[in-house]
């Protein structure tokens, strides 16, 4: 019998073939078995193979369950984890795994046991599920490293990985996935090396190493590609979609993206189809198209609740309230910032806690809510001291400084400016000079210190000019200020006060003549073809290096793709970070490596 007439069988042919066939015959039905299910991993987009897995480990958990005999069992619940995980219905496969490690153990098959922990640990995974795949991993650890296996080690690396790049840990993730794929290296393993290649490109563009990141994600498609690993070529792929946002390309990011959508509708994936929706909402909310984004973060969040995706969910809702927030729309965008931060507390997501305070802080200030501002202002800044991001400390800090300028207290205003110098001396971080200096300005202004008041403001126009990033061979560009003209009108309306009428016309011509020129540059950036000149390419590399580079430190200013520090400890004083392998298929003659539970998780990634 074949796994394809397995498929047509009543439970009654199955019980008749149970009782007729002969060991060594059910064995080689469900060797072959194997052959289907073996490529597919939880993680993975939902695909028809995986659909056809899922069937064929149904119609073997049938057949094996009327043969009474106990390792066929255990093989059947293997082949139902691994298939429902790849059909993403993690929460289901989970108990397929515990029934599988149980039996193992009492069979004293210890090592296979472990090995099975390996793939337990990507479905808790994708279950959300961190400290249950923090104790399986602990196990594992401890298993492994007594039976000196290095390749269940390197595995293990890769699977605990997963959790903190889950958590936003890209520091740590990329340490131990550099680990797992040197040992795979070390050990020549193609498959592997495919799965742990992409794994490493997705840690390299978290800590911004565009140009390795790109390499790795080359080489995990062209040995998926040798080795008929169709769904992790597509994953990668996608991947490198996303790394066209990172780097600034908007519209090949975007191009990508709506190709890869088709393809994960024709494969069912939902789960991969809402994650193209949500990174170009993220797009967009950069681009400051409200509504496009308004649309596909609430489609990007009513999928991924219907699926189960917390984080995502999550992830998509804050999205959501941001495009609210940039159409004004600002009680609507309270109650969604609150509904996306109830998710993140289930979570445990401190950073993306702190953040959703900010945003809803600047609701309120924008809704004249001065106390409910100032106090959800000043919980988030106490969250980013403690989370260690200056950045978004010094944020919170301006907004507090705003808000203390709107409730006329100066002497408030003047600490929370003070602080935020404080910082800068010490940490040099370009984006935030932007909003300190016109806060600084429009202190000094209040305080009649003209002369104070124009040098932050003349700071904060050059700051903006210095930074204003145009994206090479691209036809969108990103709105990296809100409310960017500010300086330039404050700088008018002061020059404009000056005593020598003349110079004062003068001054203030010069200034709008200069907004002006630095709109129309942006305008042209939108539309001028790149120049074709005799450049020398080793040149021109380094300048589009440099102008990803700073596109980067853009994007990186944005929450999704702020990394956050991790309190989870794992092993015996020992962080691991990785990505995942899972374990060999079991029981079976022929056991071939087994691929990575791994895919792109968000911002992430984003």
């Amino acid at each position: 019998m074949s796994p394809e007439d397995i498929l047509n069988c009543s439970d009654a042919d199955m019980a008749r073939f149970a009782g007729a066939a002969t060991p060594e015959q059910i064995q080689s039905l469900f060797s072959s078995i194997w052959e289907k299910v073996r490529p597919l991993y939880a993680g993975q987009p939902k695909s028809i193979e995986a659909s056809q897995g899922l069937s064929l480990a149904q119609a073997a958990l049938s057949l094996a369950s009327h043969t009474g005999d106990q390792r066929l069992l255990l093989e059947a619940w293997h082949m139902m984890g691994r298939s429902l995980g790849a059909n993403e219905e993690f929460e289901k496969a989970i108990p397929f795994y515990e029934q599988v490690i149980s039996g193992l153990e009492l069979m004293g098959d210890l090592h296979q046991a472990a090995r099975l922990r390996l793939a337990l640990i990507g479905v808790l995974l994708n279950a959300d599920r961190y400290s249950q795949a923090f104790d399986v991993a602990r196990m594992a650890e401890r298993l492994f490293k007594d039976s000196h296996d290095q390749m269940g080690l390197g595995r293990l690396y890769n699977n605990v990985a997963n959790i903190y790049h889950r958590t936003d840990d890209h520091a740590r993730a990329y340490e131990y996935y550099l680990k797992a794929y040197e040992i795979f290296e070390t050990l020549e393993d193609p498959h592997a090396i495919a799965l742990s290649s992409f794994n490493l490109g997705n840690a390299l563009a978290d800590i911004d190493q565009f140009e390795r990141s790109d390499e790795m994600y080359a080489r995990s498609i062209k040995l998926s590609q040798e080795l008929g690993l169709t769904d992790l070529s597509t994953q990668a792929n996608y991947n490198r979609a996303y790394l066209y946002y990172l780097r600034g390309r908007y519209s090949a990011a975007l191009e990508s993206f709506s190709r890869l959508r088709q393809k994960f509708e024709q494969a069912g994936s939902w789960r991969h189809h809402a994650l193209c929706d949500l990174d170009e909402a993220e797009i967009y909310l950069q681009l400051n198209l409200s509504e496009d984004a308004t649309a596909l973060a609430l489609r990007a969040a009513e999928t991924f609740q219907k699926l189960g995706f917390r984080y995502e969910q999550a992830k998509a809702t804050a999205f959501y309230g941001v495009a609210l927030m940039q159409l004004h729309r600002f009680t609507d965008a309270l109650q969604v910032f609150r509904s996306a931060q109830e998710i993140f507390e289930l979570e445990n997501n401190r950073y993306w806690i702190g953040l959703l305070d900010l945003y809803r802080a600047e609701v309120h200030l924008s809704l004249d809510r001065y106390w409910e501002a100032q106090a959800l202002a000043a919980e988030a800044k106490t969250t980013f001291e403690q989370l260690s991001i200056p950045s978004k400390r010094i944020f919170s800090l301006v907004l507090l400084g705003r808000v203390a300028m709107a409730l006329n207290d100066l002497d408030a205003a003047e600490r929370y400016a003070f602080e935020i110098s404080a910082i800068i001396r010490d940490l040099k971080i370009p984006l935030v000079l932007f909003p300190y200096h016109v806060l600084c300005g429009e202190i000094a202004e209040r305080m009649r210190k003209r002369e104070e008041a124009c040098a932050h403001y003349e700071a904060a126009a050059q700051e903006l000019e210095l930074h204003q990033a145009r994206l090479h061979h691209d036809d969108l560009r990103v709105t990296f200020f809100k409310g960017r003209h500010k300086a330039y009108d404050a700088l008018v309306r002061l020059s404009l006060d000056a005593g020598d009428q003349t110079e004062a016309l003068a001054s203030a011509y010069a200034w709008c003549e200069r907004a002006r020129a630095r709109g129309l540059i942006e305008l042209l950036s939108h539309y001028a073809p790149p120049s074709r000149g005799q450049v020398e390419q080793s040149l021109l590399a380094k300048i589009n290096r440099l102008r990803e580079e700073l596109n980067t430190y853009y994007a990186r200013s944005q929450p999704e793709s702020r990394p956050i520090p991790s309190s989870a400890e794992f092993g015996s004083g020992i962080r691991l970070v990785t990505t995942g392998v899972d374990c060999n298929p079991g029981f079976v003659a022929s056991r071939a490596s087994e691929p990575l539970d791994s895919d792109r998780i968000l911002h992430n990634r984003r």
